[in-house]
């Protein structure tokens, strides 16, 4: 396809280049937690028009050195490969991951202290804070969809919620 128009080498690979998913599932895992969702639910499909334009870019972008060292690649008889496997629909795994978000985020609390009066005698009371967490969303959207990309059968991704800090501490 290197010598090939972009249109030109769209038509060529839609017609010979084997484009089976070879994902099945998606694992997401959080502590004890598991959610499994099929290859249907995410919606996956392949871009032929993308990696007709990615292999198209492949040695016409980047600098002198990364054009020739793409074009030794290939004089090699080595292969470039160009993943155009993509989630079709964004919004089915951004849906699940909102769901995993609304089980797992833990809001934090800040420190407080009341007092009241018994007997004319000022009586304190403490609450202690506590740092909750949070699952960033566009982050793990992210991270999944390049795992997408790597084409294996099952993908595992492990949550690694970022913490959030009380703006109150028992000790300010």
């Amino acid at each position: 396809v290197g010598t090939m128009t972009v249109e030109e080498a769209k038509k060529h690979l839609s017609g010979t280049v084997d484009y089976s998913i070879k994902t099945k599932e998606l694992v997401i895992k959080f502590e004890d937690k598991e959610w499994r969702f099929d290859r249907e639910t995410l919606k996956l499909t392949v871009d032929v028009e993308k990696a007709a334009k990615l292999a198209y870019e492949t040695g016409r972008t980047g600098g002198k050195a990364e054009q020739e060292t793409v074009r030794k690649t290939l004089e090699s008889g080595q292969k470039i490969d160009i993943s155009a496997i993509i989630i079709e629909d964004s919004d089915a795994l951004y849906n699940a991951l909102s769901g995993i978000k609304k089980e797992i985020d833990i809001k934090r609390t800040n420190a407080t202290v009341t007092f009241k009066y018994e007997n004319n005698t000022p009586v304190y009371t403490y609450t202690d804070e506590s740092a909750g967490r949070s699952l960033d969303l566009m982050k793990a959207y992210y991270d999944i969809s390049q795992l997408v990309k790597n084409e294996t059968e099952i993908i595992e991704y492990t949550i690694v919620p970022d913490v959030v800090e009380p703006e109150v501490k028992r000790a300010d």
